[in-house]
């Protein structure tokens, strides 16, 4: 009797730990939130319409904690409870087409932008159905004589140069895009440009300012983990890319070079995780059935 009441008196006690999820604009739909230890799921609870939750009688420890809600990013937070005074804290990040929030920078710009020049935009950013790019190419030139402030299709001309191999072309399209758009994605475009040359030091130049003056855009951190990771800096690569998850980003490739740099670590549940994130937020991509297959021949 007294080593058992011994063993009572050692055993952890559990606790009830609560949390909040925060966001720019609404929650329409409750938010779905998971707690993991390593790999193992140990409970699941929806937060109310405040983003309001809690775990009960769980272990203090190490977790991951999983949030999914419609309209914003899945985001995945390391946490660290100690006690019932421990609180969960998470901000989600919407999805460029969530309805609760609005992004447009120049309310007056679309009107200025002639319905002749957005028409050959229209024409350029379809697919072509021999799956080449000098159709596109065409529509997208003539949009901006139309209209030379035309950041989008400047964007599209580079992508245009990349599909056809034409680097200088395509970093100069880059180049003006980040000239003209009040937006971090040309100059990220132009950063991936040069990670793919192995310009990484260029690279770095013209992402680092605009983590000063966007600090929460976490389509910069995935592009410092680009760059880190291909100057073999893993370390940094790993830190930039879970920041790039933890604001939200358009770029669900992060997720397989967090992977692939886990792989090498032996970080066997890393990797499952970072492969889920890639199907959670890209499930038809390109790499989507190669992603599964190496899902399924992970150990059980």
């Amino acid at each position: 009797m007294l080593l058992v009441l011994i063993l009572s008196l050692l055993a952890p006690t559990k606790i009830d730990v609560q949390g909040e999820i925060t966001a720019p604009g609404r929650l329409e739909a409750p938010a779905t939130v998971r707690l993991f230890s390593g790999t193992t799921a140990i409970e699941t609870v929806l937060a109310d319409r405040l983003g309001h939750f809690k775990f009960k009688k769980i272990d203090p420890g190490s977790y991951t904690v999983h949030v999914e809600c419609s309209g914003f990013y899945s985001q995945d937070v390391r946490v660290q409870v100690v006690d019932s005074n421990s609180r969960i804290s998470i901000t989600l990040q919407p999805t460029p087409d969530n309805p609760s929030t609005t992004a447009a920078i120049d309310p007056f710009r679309e009107f200025d932008i002639p319905g002749k020049a957005k028409k050959e935009y229209e024409f350029g950013i379809r697919e072509q159905k021999d799956g080449k790019c000098d159709l596109r190419l065409t529509h997208l030139q003539k949009a901006v004589e139309l209209y030379p402030q035309y950041a989008e299709a400047f964007t599209e001309i580079g992508r245009c140069y990349l599909q056809m191999k034409d680097l200088a072309s395509a970093e100069t399209a880059f180049k003006k895009a980040a000239e003209l758009s009040p937006e971090v994605y040309p100059t990220v475009n132009l950063a991936t440009l040069y990670v793919s040359e192995g310009r990484l030091d260029e690279a770095q130049a013209i992402i680092t300012p605009l983590l000063k003056t966007h600090p929460t855009e976490g389509e910069l951190y995935a592009a410092m983990a680009r760059i880190y990771s291909a100057k073999g800096q893993l370390k940094e690569a790993v830190s930039a890319g879970l920041e790039a998850h933890e604001r939200g980003h358009r770029s669900p490739d992060i997720h397989l070079l967090l992977a692939k740099i886990y792989e090498s670590q032996g970080n066997r549940g890393a990797v499952l995780t970072q492969l889920l994130n890639y199907l959670d937020e890209n499930p038809h991509g390109a790499a989507a059935d190669e992603v599964r297959r190496q899902l399924d021949a992970l150990p059980k």
